[in-house]
């Protein structure tokens, strides 16, 4: 299999998954994936080279179908604060323009995979898109919080990747 097909099997799963036909931890490992809640005092998991300068990379995930300019403003909002709290941002927004919703979500997936968390902007509740790219996310173990998220804990500790604050924003766990 290329790059491509899996791209394109990781998204028929996680369609599958959106829809309730199969639980992706299912797909994936042939049984649902256990919930863990973080353990008090645990040490966060090793941090990933995320790039040769060791920038955490942070993929910003939001709404854009049906919205003005497709949201881009948003983004590159999102992209200036995460960076200007030291990290690396991988930005839908900037991606080539492609003929599809599925060819942008192929895009974004294949940067979603190089990415050590996930920050959601306002919306992404009501984007199918950023649904997907959420629950990749986390089903790859990522960081998953909002932009708000990572912000506060780079202000607090340093841009670092704790374990996730997805709960905030999920309700998972």
């Amino acid at each position: 299999m290329n790059a491509l097909e899996i791209t394109a099997a990781i998204i028929a799963y996680l369609f599958l998954a959106a829809v309730g036909i199969v639980s992706v931890g299912a797909v994936v490992t042939g049984q649902p994936k256990p919930s863990r809640a973080p353990v008090a005092g645990e040490p966060a998991p090793a941090l990933p080279a995320s790039a040769p300068d060791s920038l955490v990379a942070v993929y910003i995930a939001g709404p854009m179908s049906g919205l003005p300019d497709f949201n881009y403003p948003a983004f590159h909002e999102a992209e200036k604060q995460l960076q200007a709290a030291g990290y690396r941002t991988l930005n839908p927004a900037r991606n080539p323009e492609q003929s599809s919703w599925e060819g942008y979500m192929r895009a974004g997936l294949r940067q979603l995979l190089h990415a050590d968390a996930i920050a959601l902007l306002p919306g992404w509740e009501r984007s199918p898109g950023a649904n997907i790219e959420k629950q990749l996310a986390f089903d790859l173990g990522l960081g998953v919080g909002t932009v708000d998220n990572w912000i506060t804990i780079a202000t607090k500790i340093g841009p670092h990747r704790p374990e996730s604050p997805y709960r905030a924003v999920s309700g998972r766990g």
